[in-house]
């Protein structure tokens, strides 16, 4: 687990890493920059919960993602582009949003068939 580290910036995962664990990332509020290879099949809840990410592309290879896996508070606005055509059926509904305040939510969008 590598939450709550507060020096990480940037990290990698490999497509032999079949799995991004529940709260493996999350509260890593210098996180600003991931990539997720082809080959990893499931993001669980709350992995990348406080990350500060603008953009992510989760590769086809991603059939789960479990609720809030990108989620948080003060995130700007997210974009999550997917190489799959359509969200496959292992998605939870809500895989992400942002709050910008007790009140107000930031826009997160996802677009499908996009490339990186």
């Amino acid at each position: 687990n590598f939450s709550s580290f507060s020096t990480l910036e940037k990290v990698v995962i490999p497509g032999s890493v079949k799995k991004i664990g529940e709260n493996a990332f999350n509260n890593n509020f210098s996180l600003t920059d991931v990539t997720i290879e082809d080959g990893v099949e499931e993001i669980c809840g709350y992995a990348f919960w406080g990350c500060k990410f603008k953009e992510v592309f989760v590769p086809s290879s991603v059939k789960k993602m479990g609720h809030c896996a990108f989620a948080g508070y003060s995130i700007p606005t997210l974009h999550i582009r997917c190489g799959a055509s359509y969200a496959p059926a292992g998605w939870d509904k809500q895989i992400a949003y942002t709050k910008k305040d007790s009140s107000s939510y930031a826009v997160t969008t996802v677009s499908f068939g996009s490339r990186r």
